[in-house]
């Protein structure tokens, strides 16, 4: 009676062990998936990551950057996906709500502006370039983007969602 007590728990805990193992697998296969080529244009970006997000199916951003116009003027670029068209950015405005501790007493501590994106072609690659007055900004705990119906956001509100997090507006090296 007592071995079959002991079969018991070693069965289990041979079934928890392998559960285990699963997620790592597939975090390591993730990791080795191949990034995307940086070419000129994004060498000068500021705080550039891979983020792999999407509006929808068909409106994907694969990578984010900043850069610094002037002291109180930066741009937000967004690689689009190889496969975004025109068209598809043409369909949606986006909205920008960027949140800092560095806002102080603001009650919201969120800068917030539409834009009316163009697709642009830079060096063979597909971005979207969304220009924000900034002032005294070093650094923005997240972005939101979210897009909705091109100049119409009573028709339908929020449409989708990107969270964009820890984003650092100048050189690293400063």
């Amino acid at each position: 009676m007592q071995f079959k007590h002991f079969s018991l728990i070693v069965l289990m805990i041979l079934f928890s062990c392998k559960d285990e193992t699963k997620p790592k697998e597939e975090q390591v296969k993730k990791q080795s998936e191949p990034k995307l080529e940086i070419n000129s244009f994004e060498k000068n970006l500021l705080d550039l990551k891979d983020v792999d997000l999407a509006f929808n199916e068909s409106y994907t951003i694969k990578r984010f950057g900043a850069i610094k116009k002037n002291d109180s003027v930066f741009s937000f670029v967004l690689r689009l996906g190889d496969d975004v068209t025109k068209e598809e950015v043409k369909k949606y405005s986006i909205g920008l709500r960027s949140y800092s501790y560095e806002l102080g007493d603001n009650k919201t501590n969120n800068l917030k502006k539409d834009f009316t994106p163009n697709l642009v072609k830079k060096k063979g690659a597909n971005y979207i370039i969304l220009n924000q007055k900034i002032n005294h900004i070093r650094y923005f705990d997240s972005i939101e983007a979210y897009t909705y119906t091109r100049r119409d956001w009573n028709a339908s509100g929020r449409i989708s969602t990107i969270i964009i997090k820890d984003i650092l507006l100048e050189e690293k090296n400063k």
